[in-house]
């Protein structure tokens, strides 16, 4: 409904600024059109803050005083969770990359030299989404197999 922008990519003429702006200038175009990705991420949001928000406490309760099959079942709903608004958000934000590359080239702000740089830009962040949703994923299987639930165990209860 808003988009919001830091000071420097506000008033930036780097090749950064403007894919920032642009990308962020996407995302406000997929809520208006509805884009049924962002829709979702968005209803997800909530969730996730919460479990974000009760996950160290758990973890630190669950260390000291519940069993370990119990305390892993628990981090695997945590990272089931993040893991789930990861993927959720790979979409949003190649999409919204997508559309600034549009937005961009459309416009004319920059020119095709400059957009071998705002491509760049957009690419690398798209990159960093797909590294976090991948270390989620890794993250999510390693207390899968310590809870037993992928075949390994352990006993510890």
């Amino acid at each position: 409904r808003t988009v919001r922008l830091s000071h420097d990519v506000l008033t930036g003429r780097s090749a950064a600024a403007v894919a920032v702006a642009a990308h962020e200038c996407g995302h406000a175009l997929q809520h208006a059109q509805g884009y049924h990705a962002m829709q979702v991420r968005t209803a997800l949001v909530p969730v996730v803050n919460l479990v974000n928000t009760l996950a160290m406490p758990m973890f630190l309760l669950g260390m000291f005083f519940v069993p370990f099959k119990v305390f892993a079942l628990v981090a695997v709903i945590v990272f089931a969770a993040g893991t789930l608004f990861h993927l959720v958000t790979l979409p949003v934000e190649f999409d919204a990359s997508s559309r600034a590359i549009k937005i961009v080239e459309q416009s004319g702000i920059a020119t095709a030299e400059e957009m071998v740089g705002v491509r760049k830009v957009l690419y690398a962040a798209g990159f960093t989404y797909l590294a976090a949703t991948l270390m989620s994923a890794a993250e999510l299987v390693y207390w899968l197999v310590r809870s037993g639930v992928l075949g390994g165990s352990r006993n510890d209860d």
